[in-house]
């Protein structure tokens, strides 16, 4: 039985929320369903099903962590947001 690297899913689906992981696994059961109804050929999830649905896929918290950044841009007196600043800053997409 293949191994699933957690890790490396954890790392790929940082910004993912909890329904944005389960949209994952979802996309990735409906891929292998629909090949095991092409080839009759019964089969767990591999790593690369995973890798493939999260490929597929976006973080739906995007838009919202965009304001947020936004909001700490302007709104940051006092360094009450510092945290939350640093956290943003290591994303590029964001």
């Amino acid at each position: 039985m293949e191994q699933i690297d957690y890790d490396l899913l954890a790392k790929e689906t940082e910004l993912y929320s909890g329904v944005d992981i389960e949209n994952v696994v979802e996309t990735a059961t409906e891929e292998v369903i629909a090949e095991m109804m092409h080839t009759r050929v019964e089969r767990p999830i591999h790593m690369n099903d995973l890798k493939n649905a999260i490929q597929s896929t976006q973080p739906s918290t995007i838009d919202w962590l965009r304001t947020v950044k936004n909001d700490v841009k302007y709104a940051n007196q006092g360094g009450l947001y510092n945290e939350v600043e640093t956290f943003l800053s290591r994303y590029k997409r964001i």
